[in-house]
């Protein structure tokens, strides 16, 4: 008894003396492993469970210390009571806001798309859905708020502490700090190691990953505030490998080149360099000039003169597709051009970077949104822009708010000026039913009528029925195609995707009858890709619409490109693609002036070979695929893969990922026509 009431005592008197101070540490590391365990355990290796629990341990000292001094500074306990719940709050609110964004989007919620809070809020019934999917989490995250809530005043002492104990405190937040800096640079021989995220690639999804909410956070402020650059070292420019010298694994040939057998346009760089100053515009010259560009080949100019319809369809994939349910899908995607080898890389803001990667042929810029960050910027290569210069007339549409993601400054910037969104745009817009999310066929109804009888045309969609969630009772698109799929025997989010993709069949359909009635079908081009894969159905609906389980690193991200004219005949490419390479593949069919150099994706049909880059930077090529978290190679062709063959991709990945912010961040292509367009700001 005696002995119990000791220890009691002893426990009770040590919490009073150290508990506070020890609270924020342990709470910040329970907060960070249940994280972890909920998130990102079934991707772990042994490895990365020690570097990850090593990260996380520095992390929470570091970060629990700098709370219990903000706590820690008033002479009124009262004031450091209510400090030390605020701080918990906050804590609580990022981990609880990161994993209920991380289950609808599985990537982490970047600093910068809190500027598109107010948009989201609009989305209420799927917010609302989401935060009880994760019910379960945020009670668990809620457990060390409501204990100090609950027992602070009783077990820990808020008294402000002497200046001799905070000294130790910080001290041991310095020597937390410098230990992980050194933990991380053991790794930087690794190309996509911690030390490549920690100081020289800013990206949020293997940031959090690798290092834990707390350290994601505070570096994702850092360089959205003070800015960030990705340094490239060797700048030179660097060409994909035709062959790999170790295992004499042949790519496809390059042919010698010829003054008109490349998709270039003639661009003095010599004359450029020598009148510039800015020694970031000469090295992206140096750079540009030594590429090579793509070739030209038996599909350049195959479409040229035709129309083109270019639908960018919310969360569409080859799932969706299905003979008897989709026939007019089925047809599209099997009929014209079969891409077998396409894949939709998911990127920092999903939607409007998916827009953005096609449009452009660049890769978006981590922390900002890049599309509106282009608008001011001259965009010769868009398809609106190409058209407008050879006297099409040219229609994008969208059926949701035309202000989203800023479209109506995004679209025109791109050569759209007649854009019609929702309640808004060229001629007040269009004006479409109420519901969530708006339909697709009614968007397809309402404007078809406005160019099919033009003499040449070429039209942008943005559709929105295929967007979650996925239920029939918060969902107005698949409520209404519910009876079509009722009877299949799957989930209800199953279900309710393919009654979402439901509306977007009725479109299409409805478009190629109007098409055909106008006596315009054969010569339309219609061409269909996805902003990126339906992540919101969750990995289990995905295997489950599979038929297998798909793999998360590569597979998840394959979707389908649909190119298409009537009567062309059926062809299966089986060349890695991206949707980065959409613009310089339409570009070439239609027989366009573009400079493929100045793209960073590559023409698909070209002879030259081709990477499929994803936002980790993992790579896939026609001989091998890279998988960035992990390290692995896997050979396509059975034979080893030389270290010199991958560290080549590895670098050519890099040199684009930051051309292409170089590119935006310049007004690159404005610089090389001396287009540069001033804007108040610049001015």
């Amino acid at each position: 008894m005696d002995a119990n009431t000791n220890t009691s005592t002893g426990f009770r008197a040590f919490l009073k003396k150290y508990g506070f101070a020890l609270f924020f540490p342990v709470s910040i590391l329970y907060l960070e492993l249940t994280f972890n365990l909920f998130v990102y355990i079934t991707s772990w290796g042994n490895v990365t469970i020690l570097r990850t629990l090593l990260y996380i341990l520095f992390s929470s000292i570091i970060f629990g210390g700098v709370f219990y001094i903000l706590s820690n500074l008033s002479k009124n306990e009262k004031v450091n009571y209510a400090v030390a719940i605020v701080l918990s709050a906050l804590t609580f609110l990022l981990f609880g806001t990161q994993i209920v964004y991380f289950s609808f989007f599985q990537r982490p919620l970047p600093f910068n798309s809190v500027e598109g809070a107010g948009q989201a809020a609009e989305f209420y019934s799927m917010v609302f859905v989401m935060i009880l999917n994760r019910l379960y989490a945020l009670i668990v995250f809620l457990i060390p708020l409501l204990f100090l809530i609950i027992f602070g005043r009783k077990f820990f002492n808020f008294k402000r502490s002497k200046l001799k104990f905070k000294g130790i405190v910080v001290a041991t937040c310095v020597v937390a700090y410098l230990a992980m800096v050194v933990a991380v640079q053991f790794t930087s021989g690794e190309a996509n190691g911690p030390h490549t995220y920690y100081h020289n690639v800013y990206d949020v999804e293997p940031t959090q990953r690798i290092f834990g909410v707390m350290t994601n956070f505070r570096l994702d402020i850092q360089r959205t505030i003070f800015g960030f650059e990705e340094q490239l070292g060797d700048d030179s420019y660097v060409e994909l490998p035709t062959d790999d010298n170790t295992t004499g694994t042949t790519s496809k040939p390059i042919t010698s080149p010829t003054p008109n057998n490349y998709n270039v346009m003639d661009i003095d760089f010599d004359s450029l360099m020598a009148n510039e100053t800015d020694p970031e515009l000469l090295s992206m010259h140096g750079y540009f000039s030594a590429a090579k560009g793509t070739q030209k080949n038996k599909y350049t100019g195959m479409f040229k003169d035709k129309n083109l319809i270019v639908l960018c369809c919310e969360s569409f994939s080859n799932l969706a597709i299905d003979k008897e349910l989709t026939p007019t899908l089925y047809r599209l995607a099997t009929e014209g051009f079969e891409f077998t080898n396409f894949y939709v890389p998911l990127w920092w803001t999903s939607t409007t970077d998916g827009e953005y990667v096609p449009s452009m042929s660049l890769m978006p810029k981590t922390g900002v949104w890049s599309h509106k960050e282009s608008a001011d910027n001259y965009l010769p290569f868009c398809l609106g822009n190409q058209f407008n210069s050879i006297g099409y007339d040219v229609y994008a549409y969208h059926n949701h708010d035309y202000r989203y993601y800023d479209r109506q400054m995004t679209y025109p910037a791109m050569g759209y000026d007649k854009y019609k969104g929702n309640g808004g745009g060229y001629e007040n817009g269009l004006d479409m039913e109420l519901s969530w999310p708006e339909s697709d066929l009614e968007m397809i109804m309402e404007t078809v009528d406005e160019y099919v009888n033009d003499d040449k045309f070429h039209t942008y969609y943005m559709t929105v029925s295929g967007h979650a969630t996925y239920t029939f009772s918060s969902n107005e698109i698949a409520s209404k195609n519910k009876e079509y799929v009722a009877d299949l025997k799957l989930s209800e989010s199953a279900k309710a995707y393919l009654a979402c993709n439901l509306e977007l069949e009725f479109a299409m359909n409805y478009l190629l009858s109007s098409l055909e009635k106008a006596g315009k079908l054969e010569d339309t081009v219609i061409v269909m890709y996805a902003d990126h894969y339906p992540y919101a159905l969750g990995k289990e609906t995905i295997d489950e619409l599979a038929g297998k389980e798909v793999d998360t690193a590569f597979e998840i991200y394959k979707s389908s490109l649909i190119i298409w004219s009537y009567g062309m005949e059926h062809t299966v490419v089986d060349t890695p693609c991206s949707t980065l390479d959409i613009l310089p593949t339409l570009s070439n069919l239609f027989g366009m002036q573009y400079d493929s150099r100045l793209l960073m994706g590559r023409d698909i049909f070209s002879p030259d070979s081709n990477i499929v880059m994803l936002s980790n930077r993992s790579w896939i090529t026609d001989i091998a695929r890279y998988d960035a978290a992990t390290g692995e190679v896997t050979s396509f062709t059975g034979a080893e893969i030389s270290d010199e063959y991958v560290d080549t991709v590895n670098s050519i990945v890099k040199q684009r990922f930051v051309y292409s912010v170089k590119i935006l961040e310049n007004d690159y292509w404005g610089v090389v026509f001396g287009k540069v367009i001033k804007t108040e700001q610049q001015e």
